[in-house]
């Protein structure tokens, strides 16, 4: 029974874009503590995780999956030197 529901849930499209918009609120949060102190914190990307976490438990596998991905290149666009790249700034 519980996997005939686990392939027969179907997630709509506004779950994707929910996902998105968490990923984008997270990374909003974490960009702006990240600015506004002084000294860098060392778990910060747990804000994102919890992102992913929130996404996949409330939304299912696909949105938490796209989450996961735009979690991933915000972090790297906004937080990893050289700033908004996303190369790593080795030659």
């Amino acid at each position: 029974y519980i996997l005939q529901k686990f392939i027969q849930d179907k997630v709509r499209f506004t779950d994707y874009i929910l996902g998105f918009v968490l990923a984008m609120a997270a990374s909003a949060i974490v960009f702006g503590l990240e600015r506004l102190t002084i000294e860098r914190f060392s778990n910060i990307n747990s804000v994102l995780i919890l992102a992913v976490l929130i996404s996949a438990i409330l939304l299912g596998k696909g949105p938490a999956i796209l989450t996961a991905i735009v979690c991933t290149l915000l972090y790297d666009w906004l937080l990893v030197p050289p700033f908004f790249t996303t190369t790593n700034g080795y030659d």
